[in-house]
């Protein structure tokens, strides 16, 4: 499974020309460590990724996870949590 938890090229091809398979099931991430190893409180981090702090609680106690681009920079934050900060300086 790749980074967006498309299996193959097969459903790639299809979420890219709209039919996009129900079947996907992406994998949960942990929010909260992502978090914490940006070092950010959850007020401070929700501002910088463009949420409102209710969507962090949210995805931090799993009632909820993350889609589309916030997914992807939750991705990029869990490689590099320095990214955001470096990016928008």
């Amino acid at each position: 499974i790749g980074l967006f938890g498309l299996e193959n090229d097969e459903q790639a091809d299809r979420v890219h020309h709209g039919g996009i398979d129900k079947a996907i099931h992406f994998p949960a991430m942990n929010i909260a460590a992502i978090r914490k190893k940006t070092g950010e409180t959850q007020d401070s981090f929700a501002r910088q990724i463009g949420v409102s702090t209710a969507t962090l609680r949210n995805w931090e106690q799993g009632r909820r996870q993350p889609e589309g681009p916030a997914r992807v920079l939750l991705s990029m934050l869990a490689r590099d949590p320095g990214i955001v900060a470096r990016v928008l300086s």
